[in-house]
């Protein structure tokens, strides 16, 4: 093993000092001199594989396959489109031996560790290794874009290991940086997430609408993260303030003599294991698994990823193509315990693990009136239903809450309750004496919840009271409930259509204005409280030596100043 090294480090020496190309795109190692460096440019010169209409994938390193049918781990440039692809992350991906001419995305390469996943590069990107700085990448105009952070420490050499762990090592063959440190959305097979680590979800460019309208702190890295503390495995939606939506804690099972030995000095995690996905707490004598999720045997290449819709799922490569092979939260939470399945106040209902999920929005069983109206779903994939009138700060002496039998929400804050040892009313009142607080959640114990975002509601049978907060105009009424008539699917682009209510009627927006307001880039008054009655024009008269006013006088029709190009 010895002699092959060596001999690998005087070929690349060799390489270098005669300036013979030595960047083979097809090898899984490099090394380094102390007087060299090897640079890599984002263009066509480096081999590649695109699939039809889909992702393309640059080599820099590409690591053996465990057999000729299975994918191999490569590091490179990937490109998640190649039609009209204008830019690149750099990353690890699993590669399929399949057809470059397959359309099925079950056969594609998958992306599954990305440096610069909030920074992607263009074409003529570089990437440069040394041995002072590791790993450089730099965009096309040469502003540094992300690097391996390695000033200060030696570095001779970079290798893609089978795991598919990106490793940088010095002279004595120690690791001095590594991918399986820097975890993204995704755990391979022997990779840790340690305490203080998070996955963070990618959210996906057909959520990226619907989230941006449901949640105002929507960011490119999702909604969704998984968290190891020094209490226990968390699931949050990345709302303000967090909320759960799984939680395992220590403090649940966590024997009295198992807690006397922890290793305090370890950090807790958890790990992706040929066969489950475990949570470790280190003691002294050894490292304990606390919890865990059975999963089927890998057969080749096999990782969990914490997806955009929060699920935390486990992929392997099975008969030529990528399959969920388990669903590792589901059967504690069901598909209802999900953010937004149903989108912002929608209710979820389902019957049980793996059944499809049924959503409507809130109502009031003695009432005709309809509070809440259901999103198109052909413009959003989880629609959720929004307000008929929407809530206004300026009149909430119009607010009321109206009562929802048989629904609770799953999610709760990181605090917990916002007030204890109270009774309903006292919890209804303080939701509606506070215009952030969007529900009352009442529990039998005295807890009381004032969540300031619905995001997930769900039927619960027995349980909590829940009281949502409404707006009430005393002079436009919401519509009356009526069935809804099934809309067949629409072809074509998604369009959006924008109102807007001008409180000055007397002329008509300027195009700058309606596209301010469409892209959302100005404050739009959203209380929908208007008269639309035009005063009439006073007219006055000379009475006895003063001015008296005529209010019967009608109303003339007023000149608008039409809006053109601007």
């Amino acid at each position: 093993m010895c002699l092959t090294w060596c001999l690998y480090w005087v070929l690349v020496s060799f390489c270098h000092l005669s300036s013979l190309p030595c960047n083979n795109s097809q090898s899984s190692h490099y090394l380094l001199t102390h007087r060299s460096f090897i640079s890599w440019k984002n263009d066509v010169n480096l081999s590649s594989k695109t699939y039809y209409s889909g992702p393309e994938t640059r080599f820099i390193l590409r690591g053996e396959s465990f057999s000729s049918s299975f994918p191999s781990f490569t590091f490179g440039f990937f490109c998640e489109v190649f039609i009209a692809c204008d830019t690149y992350f750099l990353g690890i991906i699993a590669m399929p031996d399949t057809d470059e001419l397959t359309n099925d995305e079950k056969q594609y390469a998958r992306l599954l560790w990305s440096a610069n996943r909030n920074n992607p590069v263009p074409d003529e990107a570089t990437l440069n290794f040394t041995a002072k700085e590791g790993l450089v990448l730099k965009d096309a105009n040469g502003t540094l874009v992300w690097s391996t952070n390695t000033t200060g420490k030696s570095v001779a050499g970079i290798n893609l290991t089978e795991t598919g762990n990106l490793v940088l090592f010095d002279g004595k063959n120690r690791t001095v940086w590594q991918s399986f440190d820097h975890p993204t959305d995704t755990l391979l097979v022997g990779q840790r997430l340690i305490s203080g680590q998070n996955l963070t979800a990618t959210i996906s460019s057909d959520e990226k609408w619907s989230a941006m309208f449901f949640l105002t702190n929507w960011t490119d890295e999702g909604l969704y993260s998984l968290s190891v503390t020094d209490e226990g495995l968390y699931s949050i939606v990345r709302t303000e303030p967090p909320q759960y939506y799984f939680e395992y804690t220590y403090s649940a099972v966590y024997p009295p003599s198992l807690s006397a030995q922890k290793e305090s000095t370890k950090p807790n995690y958890v790990i992706l294991s040929n066969g489950s996905f475990s949570l470790f707490v280190p003691s002294v004598d050894r490292n304990h698994s606390i919890w865990g999720i059975r999963v089927p045997q890998a057969r080749s290449v096999q990782y969990v990823k914490l997806d955009y819709d929060g699920h935390l799922r486990v992929y392997d490569w099975v008969e030529s193509q990528w399959q969920v092979v388990a669903d590792l939260l589901t059967q504690s939470i069901g598909e209802c315990g999900y953010p937004l399945v149903c989108g912002r106040y929608g209710i979820c209902s389902s019957h049980g693990n793996g059944a499809s999920v049924n959503c409507s929005c809130p109502k009031v069983a003695t009432s005709k009136r309809n509070y809440f109206i259901l999103n198109d779903s052909n413009t959003y994939t989880n629609p959720g239903c929004y307000e008929v009138i929407p809530l206004s700060c300026s009149a909430s002496k119009y607010h009321e809450l109206i009562e929802q039998k048989n629904v609770t929400f799953s999610n709760f804050g990181a605090s917990g309750a916002d007030i204890n040892n109270t009774d309903m009313e006292s919890c209804k009142k303080a939701c509606l004496s506070n215009c952030s607080c969007r529900a009352a959640l009442f529990y039998s114990s005295g807890e009381c919840y004032l969540p300031s975002q619905i995001i997930s509601l769900k039927d619960s049978g027995e349980g909590p009271s829940l009281f949502l907060k409404v707006q009430v105009n005393l002079t436009v009424l919401p519509p009356t409930a009526e069935p809804l008539t099934p809309v067949p699917p629409r072809r074509g682009r998604k369009k959006k259509r924008t109102v807007i209510i001008l409180s000055d009627f007397t002329k008509r927006p300027s195009m700058s204005m309606v596209v301010k307001a469409m892209e959302g880039l100005m404050e739009i008054e959203r209380n929908l409280d208007h008269n639309f009655w035009i005063p009439p024009v006073q007219r006055t008269m000379e009475v006895g030596g003063h001015e008296e006013g005529d209010v019967g006088a009608s109303t003339p029709m007023l000149a608008s100043a039409l809006s053109g190009p601007r």
